[in-house]
């Protein structure tokens, strides 16, 4: 995926305007992930937030009774 940037050097600070924006390759975010790892990767999440549930149940529990 391409990206529009203004390098340093193109970028005017009295009217914040760039003069010669540039197209590059975007490098940031995750990498291309395979079917298996978006899987587990989710699973992972979800049994975190399963985890989560479970601990403030108990703790709903114990502090009603």
């Amino acid at each position: 995926m391409l990206v529009q940037v203004c390098p340093p050097e193109a970028f005017d600070v009295a009217t914040q305007i760039c003069a010669g924006p540039v197209w590059v390759e975007y490098a940031g975010g995750l990498p291309p992930l395979s079917a298996a790892d978006g899987i587990e990767i989710s699973g992972a999440i979800l049994g975190t937030w399963a985890l989560g549930f479970v601990i403030r149940s108990l703790r709903a529990a114990i502090n009603k009774g």
